[in-house]
């Protein structure tokens, strides 16, 4: 249906199917209702409202206020300052004209997304683009814009001229922290900030020295360093200092919402909705910044301390007198260590997984802002007399973007013998000896004893390597009576 305004003030109000809406000149109050309509504010300052049904509106010429209502919406300012909101709906908004290249709108339009996933478009004045809730795309185009992505991830670009990008904490919204989230996959990008002529804001409390900057890929990823929140990918860009952030300004604030619209006979099932306006945020005032900390790229961790003596003990047992320390400022993330014998270049004894120690990799979790952490290492007791036994442990993986320092990057444990070596036997005649790791066996010769009535080998004359000496490990100088062999432990045959 074709619905036609005059050249005064006119309230217009559309049916429950497709309307075509022709406000012409004046100050307009002009609805659709159900169905896709299509609405032309014309000449004037006119209040427009699409309210459901994909709807196209054309704010014409003058200072207008649009809403695009429930589902996605196709919304013009035309020419003048205009007020468009999205509403409900993955809306297209521009503030300028349909064809911005004929006819450029260079007055200050203000955008808002609201929800959904909405496109805004600025044009050549000094926009205000909102993207609201959802992920949106938000073009400043030409002019001095500034772009506030809020809630998603959004996309962000400027286009010419000196831009404003807002990025931050954001409050008294359940489950909502920041404009960004968990993940980098959270955050806004900013794909075209201009060094020296753009800025980015910091919404909320947050200030210049809470940020974590890291350069990866040729970006720079921007966190806050308290909540561990990704608040924005700066593409392009790897330099970012101080001067390019500016404290919170204030965001403009749509006009107050018109009186609905009577309805026309009949009633349509559908009332003339009320906007929600856009949440304002309450400017905080920002203290100058402190001078510009150097961008933390990486968290580095050293240990604490280069040897760390232990004793073995008798049964199973965790000691926890190593620490693992990074540096400050950083995020959560977990470390795992693993375990090396490199480093005692073979003048030591190693010590041996599974038998002396526990050879799991040990996982060192830190939580956001901790910079030390205790590492649990697990010493496997027994009760053999044995070398003092070495490990060392280092890092060999990281949760996030952690690296090893230079000043500590492993840490070694000298595992101390705690256990006694038994007492050792005396062959005093024929028969079998067991010989422990350690023990001494003594040879009691005499001009007496059965070893030498029935001595088949040459004993006490003979070497050690005759019984097998030589595979148990010892050495005979001198085979006269009391003559000591230490073996590397086995049984040992005297006949």
């Amino acid at each position: 249906m074709a619905i036609f305004g005059t050249f005064g003030n006119d309230i217009l109000t559309g049916t429950p199917n497709a309307d075509i809406i022709q406000a012409l000149a004046g100050n307009d109050i002009a609805a659709g209702f159900d169905g896709a309509d299509r609405i032309f504010g014309n000449g004037g300052g006119d209040v427009l409202a699409g309210n459901t049904g994909r709807d196209t509106i054309f704010g014409g010429r003058d200072n207008d206020t649009i809403w695009g209502g429930k589902d996605g919406d196709y919304l013009y300012g035309d020419l003048g300052t205009d007020i468009i909101l999205g509403d409900l709906g993955d809306d297209f908004i521009r503030g300028g004209t349909l064809d911005p290249t004929s006819t450029p709108d260079v007055e200050r339009d203000w955008l808002f997304g609201n929800r959904g996933q909405d496109t805004l478009l600025g044009d050549a004045g000094d926009d205000s683009l909102w993207g609201g809730k959802d992920n949106d795309l938000l073009q400043g185009e030409a002019g001095n814009d500034r772009l506030w992505g809020d809630i998603g991830s959004d996309t962000l670009m400027g286009g010419e001229g000196n831009d404003i990008f807002a990025i931050g904490r954001l409050t008294g919204i359940p489950g909502i922290l920041s404009t960004g989230g968990d993940t980098r996959a959270d955050a806004d990008r900013i794909d075209d900030l201009g060094r020296g002529e753009d800025r980015i804001e910091l919404i909320g409390d947050l200030t210049f020295d809470r940020l974590i900057l890291t350069v990866e890929n040729g970006s720079t990823v921007i966190r806050d360093s308290e909540s561990g929140q990704f608040l924005a990918t700066v593409t392009g860009v790897t330099d970012l200092e101080a001067s390019d952030f500016i404290p919170l300004t204030s965001i403009p604030t749509p006009t107050p919402t018109p009186t609905p619209i009577p309805a026309p006979e009949p009633t349509p099932s559908t009332p003339f909705p009320t906007p929600t306006p856009s949440p304002t945020p309450t400017p905080s005032p920002a203290p100058t910044p402190s001078p510009a900390p150097t961008p933390i790229s990486n968290p580095v961790y050293n240990f604490s301390t280069a040897s760390n003596p232990v004793q073995e003990g008798d049964t199973t047992n965790t000691v926890t007198v190593l620490s693992l320390n990074r540096s400050a400022n950083a995020v959560a993330e977990d470390v795992t260590l693993g375990f090396s014998t490199i480093q005692g270049g073979g003048n030591v004894t190693p010590a041996t997984a599974g038998d002396d120690f526990n050879g799991d990799p040990i996982v060192v979790s830190f939580a956001a802002g901790e910079t030390s952490k205790v590492v649990p290492f697990e010493i496997l007791g027994d009760t053999n007399h044995e070398n003092d036994e070495y490990i060392w442990l280092v890092m060999t993986g990281f949760s996030g973007s952690g690296q090893i320092g230079t000043t500590q990057p492993d840490a070694g444990f000298i595992i101390l013998n705690d256990d006694t070596a038994p007492a050792a036997p005396t062959a005093t005649d024929d028969g079998n000896y067991n010989i422990n790791v350690g023990e001494t066996l003594t040879i009691a010769t005499s001009a007496t004893n059965d070893l030498l009535d029935n001595d088949t080998l040459g004993f006490p004359t003979a070497t050690l390597t005759q019984f097998g000496g030589g595979s148990l490990g010892g050495a005979v100088t001198d085979n006269d009576a009391g003559t000591t062999a230490t073996l590397a432990g086995g049984t040992l045959t005297v006949n």
